[in-house]
């Protein structure tokens, strides 16, 4: 993928060289129009058609996407050529030509940047591709997220988080996430060896989420991160790729145990959270490198949901934080300056920026109690 980056990156300046700036800034901006429309029509889009199967979705989004984007650029592009600047034999001024070239090679950057959280969990093999390259981890580093904009072709690509309150959810008047974790460099080093990237194929794409060891080569994630994964596995922060067997799955409460050999990773400690408590969520958000969201524990509530497949109706302990968590932070532990792990989130509200939802220390250790069963099975995909 890095390869055809750069050979993207290269084809975009050779292309600004020879249109010139006017013409390539025209091209990019009926290129941005139509992605907006695009996006906008996706949901009604898959409505109509009732599209269920994962790869008909995303075939579906991503045919939408490119027809309405690449309408738009040439819209663009006939109009630039008409209004571009021009010497008198009728060629491109070179100071339009230089500045074109520069133009066509940042927008190829900006438009991988755009869609990178997309590629990430979208089906195979894009996803491996994308979650293994070097530019997007680059661009994840020095650009800010990308906007929202692909929240609708991100919805479909990645699973879905449970449905946390069955009826309408409660309006909570809570602070905004804490600026900083106050965990000590110790304490975030040893968390940050004791989170894992939990990924694998289920329906024809990628799904990845967060977990954590804890235990003798065992892992706790969420069930809707692994629902319907085969053959799962985990990526350990050196980036060792390891096999992993799901011991337990709870559809109802959301959690799944995984057996890793060769994990070779102290486990955390868990315990009991009060209302108050901060530290950090170490998560891979869209299936990227590891993050540190700060938190705080707002309401601790029992909330009446529906389990991961939105079938039946489970009431859960439920922490809510105050953090901006995504796609991806599932099982991603609640860490406490003291370094334990007070929770695991879960989900996040679907309207509110910077509220998530954790499953309490309590109810880890109720399953980490429990008995395992070696290849237990992980239902259907969400």
């Amino acid at each position: 993928m890095d390869l055809l980056v750069v050979a993207a990156v290269l084809a975009g300046a050779v292309g600004g060289w020879r249109i010139g700036l006017v013409t390539r800034l025209l091209s990019w901006v009926g290129l941005a129009l139509g992605l907006v429309a695009a996006v906008r029509l996706l949901p009604v889009v898959l409505d109509a058609f009732g599209a269920t199967d994962p790869l008909l979705e995303f075939v579906s989004a991503a045919g939408l996407l490119l027809g309405l984007g690449l309408g738009g650029q040439a819209i663009g592009l006939a109009v630039g050529a008409r209004l571009r600047p021009r010497t008198d034999d009728g060629d491109v001024p070179a100071p339009d030509r230089v500045a074109g070239m520069l133009a066509g090679a940042v927008g190829v950057i900006l438009l991988v940047w755009l869609l990178a959280p997309v590629a990430v969990n979208g089906p195979e093999p894009l996803a491996s591709v994308a979650q293994r390259s070097r530019t997007v981890a680059l661009l994840d580093d020095w650009l800010p997220p990308p906007p929202d904009a692909l929240a609708a072709l991100q919805s479909i690509a990645g699973p879905d988080f449970p449905q946390v309150f069955a009826a309408l959810e409660p309006d909570l008047e809570l602070d905004p996430p804490p600026g900083d974790t106050g965990l000590t460099p110790d304490v975030e080093r040893a968390a940050a060896r004791a989170t894992v990237k939990v990924r694998g194929p289920a329906c024809y794409r990628i799904q990845t989420g967060t977990g954590f060891v804890a235990g003798p080569e065992l892992v706790l994630t969420n069930a809707h991160v692994v629902a319907g994964m085969a053959e799962p596995s985990v990526e350990r922060d050196d980036g060792t790729d390891l096999a992993a067997d799901v011991v337990l799955f709870d559809p109802d409460t959301d959690v799944a145990l995984l057996r890793v050999p060769g994990l070779a990773r102290e486990p955390l400690s868990v315990s009991d959270a009060a209302v108050g408590d901060t530290g950090g969520v170490f998560g891979h958000p869209l299936g990227q490198p590891l993050r540190v969201a700060p938190f705080s524990i707002e309401r601790a509530v029992r909330a009446t949901g529906t389990d991961i497949y939105d079938a039946d109706t489970v009431t859960r302990d439920v922490l809510v934080l105050a953090a901006a968590l995504a796609q991806g932070d599932s099982g991603a532990p609640l860490v406490a300056p003291s370094g334990e792990v007070v929770g695991m989130a879960f989900a996040i509200a679907p309207d509110r920026d910077g509220v998530a939802y954790a499953l309490p220390g309590q109810r880890l250790t109720e399953v980490l109690a429990a008995p395992i069963a070696a290849g237990t099975s992980t239902g259907a995909c969400t």
